[in-house]
């Protein structure tokens, strides 16, 4: 069992994991407003439709604005989980691209908002605004995380140190058989 594993993780992660069950009672508690329910359709009862398409009230928006940062929010915890606390570098790297998704995320709330608002205001290397930021920044920027992992994974996640004792591990147990 890992022992170097930080609170601070752990405590970020049942954060996040305590919200979203938090907003899942929430849903329990308190349905969906009706124009967001779906039916039947008139003509083909097997398919369903939701009233107007419009993006809900208010409280319906917050819902779903935090439980995007909450899932973010437990990602991150995961991908902090595999970097070593004695990395500083591994930890500023993972903290810097982690803090570029969280902006990017919430980058793409607000233009989503104002194009919910608004309605169309130009494009952005041939996409609305809210698309843009999904294609270019949200699907790349994990990439970054990955070359974290990949260009310094001796001294970020399997340190010569945890090399060292996993092979006393595997030496202890080809022994016992």
């Amino acid at each position: 069992m890992r022992t170097d594993l930080s609170k601070g993780v752990i405590y970020a992660l049942l954060f996040c994991l305590s919200g979203l069950l938090a907003l899942i009672a929430i849903g329990i508690v308190f349905p969906a407003p009706p124009e967001l329910v779906a039916t039947p359709h008139p003509a083909y009862p097997s398919m369903l439709v939701s009233g107007s398409g419009a993006p809900g009230n208010s409280w319906t928006l917050w819902a779903g604005y935090v439980s995007g940062v909450l899932v973010l929010g437990v990602l991150i915890a995961f991908v902090f989980i595999g970097v070593s606390p004695k990395s500083k570098l591994g930890r500023r790297l993972m903290g810097v691209s982690s803090a570029l998704y969280v902006v990017t995320f919430i980058a793409l709330l607000v233009t989503d908002a104002t194009y919910a608002t608004e309605g169309f205001t130009g494009t952005i290397f041939g996409f609305p605004p809210p698309t843009a930021w999904m294609i270019h920044g949200m699907w790349h920027i994990p990439w970054l995380m990955v070359l974290v992992y990949v260009v310094l994974w001796d001294s970020v996640s399997y340190t010569p140190e945890a090399e060292a004792r996993f092979e006393a591990l595997m030496e202890t147990k080809r022994s016992e058989h």
